[in-house]
């Protein structure tokens, strides 16, 4: 799935159902980054936890810009520098860092690209994560077809997709589907890279 098909699929829905889209998908990467804040004694979870209920509270029809203006802050203050860290947990922490402040840039200022950019970023994470594991050789096409037809990236496709088809589907967007799609979106704690965090809880 490329940037052009996700324009497409996002762009005729609404603000709020692209927004519940992205959220969603950065609410799946948190345990990268919680597996690398403990690992390197870096940045805190509870704030990118929290930015993102705040999101979901936005979406259900709670507005509080102040609010969001304050968790992005928080949250720009919390991505990991990769020049600092030689570990590779470094990198799928700050995608799950940069999704969350793209969901809050999204929901201060509505903007198709916010929206885009963090679905495209999650396959770009997989594509990331596969060749340092398995295939460091591997570039270009080759490299491609591989993670293409890889299990990890197979099963975030099957996400975006099912995400798309419950979204588009509704007009508006009730608490207790809003608690439903939260648990799918969390996947028991399981990232989209198969890393799971420590903490159940939300």
């Amino acid at each position: 799935m490329n940037e052009a098909q996700l324009i497409k699929q996002l762009k005729p829905l609404a603000n709020w159902q692209q927004l519940a889209f992205a959220t969603a998908i950065a609410e799946r990467s948190l345990p990268n980054y919680q597996l690398f804040s403990e690992l390197a004694q870096f940045g805190d979870i509870s704030v990118l936890k929290q930015a993102v209920g705040l999101l979901w509270e936005h979406i259900a029809g709670q507005k509080n810009t102040a609010a969001l203006e304050k968790w992005l802050a928080k949250a720009e203050e919390i991505v990991p520098d990769l020049d600092q860290y030689d570990m590779y947990g470094a990198s799928p922490a700050l995608d799950s860092a940069v999704s969350v402040i793209s969901c809050l840039m999204f929901a201060l200022e509505p903007n198709l690209e916010d929206a885009v950019h963090v679905a495209d970023l999650s396959l770009v994470t997989i594509l990331k994560f596969i060749k340092h594991t398995e295939v460091a050789d591997l570039s270009g096409i080759e490299l491609r077809q591989y993670v293409e037809s890889h299990p990890l990236y197979l099963a975030q496709i099957s996400f975006l997709e099912e995400l798309h088809q419950q979204l588009s589907t509704k007009k508006s967007i009730s608490s207790a589907e809003i608690k439903k799609l939260r648990k799918f979106a969390q996947n028991d704690q399981i990232s989209h890279l198969g890393i799971t965090a420590n903490e159940p809880n939300a």
